[in-house]
C-alpha cells in the first residue's frame, strides 16, 4: 500500500539556480541543523528542470546528502524524493535564511561538450511542501 504524506519542511539548497555569483547571507553552517529543528536537510538536488515556465516552477530530485532532522540532530538518511515548487515561492515568501558560506559549483555539461564554468552560490533555507 502506497502512503502519501504532505509535510511542511525546511531545506538547505546549494544549487537551485544557474547563477554565476551570489553573495552569502548570515546563516552559519554550524547553525543550520538547529534552525531546521525538525524537517529535511537537502544538500543536493539532481535532475533540476523547469516544470512550468509561465510560473517559474522547478522540479528536482534529492540526491546523496538528504537527511531527516529531529530537534536539530541528524536522525538518518532518506530515500530520494521529488520537489516541485515555484522559484518565486522558494526565494520569496518561503525564504527563511541565506547561508553565509558560498559554494563553488562546477558546471557538469557533458552533452557534446565539456563545461568549463562554475557558479558561486550560498545555500538557502526555505520551506516547501513535499509529497513522500
Amino acid at each position: 500500500m502506497l502512503r502519501r504524506n504532505l509535510l511542511r519542511i525546511s531545506i538547505v539548497i546549494a544549487d537551485i539556480l544557474q547563477l554565476s555569483i551570489c553573495r552569502g547571507g548570515d546563516l552559519l553552517d554550524s547553525e543550520v541543523l538547529q534552525r531546521i529543528g525538525t524537517g529535511l536537510y537537502i544538500g543536493r538536488l539532481w535532475y533540476t528542470n523547469i516544470s512550468d515556465p509561465g510560473s517559474c516552477r522547478l522540479t528536482a530530485m534529492t540526491r546523496y546528502d538528504c537527511f531527516w532532522v529531529e530537534e536539530g540532530v541528524l536522525v538518518g538518511p532518506l530515500s530520494p524524493v521529488r520537489m516541485d515548487s515555484s522559484i518565486y515561492q522558494l526565494l520569496g515568501e518561503d525564504l527563511e535564511a541565506i547561508g553565509a558560506h558560498v559554494h563553488q559549483i562546477p558546471e557538469t555539461l557533458s552533452y557534446g561538450q565539456r563545461g568549463w564554468g562554475s557558479s558561486s552560490l550560498p545555500g538557502v533555507m526555505t520551506s516547501l511542501k513535499i509529497t513522500l
